[in-house]
């Protein structure tokens, strides 16, 4: 055996395919993403630039830093979950809380909050996100990342939450950071983030593609998409 070796082999391990909550067709981890990309997700479009080791390797270190962080909160909050999942539903521009035992349709959108604690008080998800250095520290001077607060924010209003807290873990340092949003810093935008999703996903079903997120695919999000050849090769 070689280094070459195991890294081809690590690069054939897929990141496991967890099912979106309650099979919803969309997930609450597309917040913020190309709407292009999104729709090859949609149709079960084989990867054309498949994921190196590289990126294999750093997903499941973060995996494991989520895991870490979700036992030491269901310390601190033994009446919390973890995985807590809600949905929510498309009616006409309108989106809302999906209930289970309501007849009323299927979720549009899945969710799955890394936790959620204070339902009798101050309901809150908590959305953990582990980096680099770079962008551990990016965020103490800059902020959080948009697509973070809105993936974080659907869960929020899947499960009716009135705060959001991300964690974010340095995992080469061990630092971590909490940001906590009040409902006026993002429910609005999370709202507009439901609404933009649900109508990638009604292009979807008309057989239609969204153009991608940069006509030039010159951003960071390209460089790593499974589908970039394709992409470019369908044009804009």
């Amino acid at each position: 055996m070689n280094a070459q070796l195991l890294e081809r082999a690590i690069a054939g391990i897929s990141d496991p395919d967890y099912p979106a909550a309650f099979d919803a067709p969309l997930r609450a981890s597309f917040a913020g993403g190309c709407a292009r990309r999104i729709g090859y997700q949609l149709r079960n479009e084989p990867a054309t630039n498949p994921l190196t080791h590289v990126s294999i390797l750093a997903f499941n270190i973060g995996s494991a830093v989520h895991l870490v962080v979700q036992a030491a909160l269901q310390r601190l909050y033994p009446d919390g979950e973890a995985e807590a999942e809600g949905g929510l539903i498309a009616l006409g521009s309108a989106i809302c809380p999906w209930d289970p035992s309501d007849d009323g349709g299927e979720p549009t959108i899945g969710c799955h909050a890394d936790f959620f604690y204070g339902s009798d008080a101050l309901p809150t998800v908590v959305e953990i996100k582990s980096m680099q250095p770079y962008a551990f520290n990016k965020a103490k001077e800059e902020g959080v990342q948009e697509h973070h607060l809105l993936q974080a924010g659907l869960a929020g209003l899947a499960l009716g939450a009135e705060y959001l807290e991300l964690v974010y873990v340095n995992k080469s340092q061990g630092q971590i950071a909490v940001y906590r949003f009040h409902p006026s810093a993002w429910r609005a935008k999370a709202t507009q983030e439901a609404i933009r999703l649900a109508r990638v996903y009604e292009l979807h079903t008309e057989g239609e593609l969204a153009p991608p997120m940069d006509p030039e695919r010159k951003v960071w999000q390209c460089k790593f998409c499974p589908w970039l050849a394709v992409c470019t090769e369908a044009g804009n």
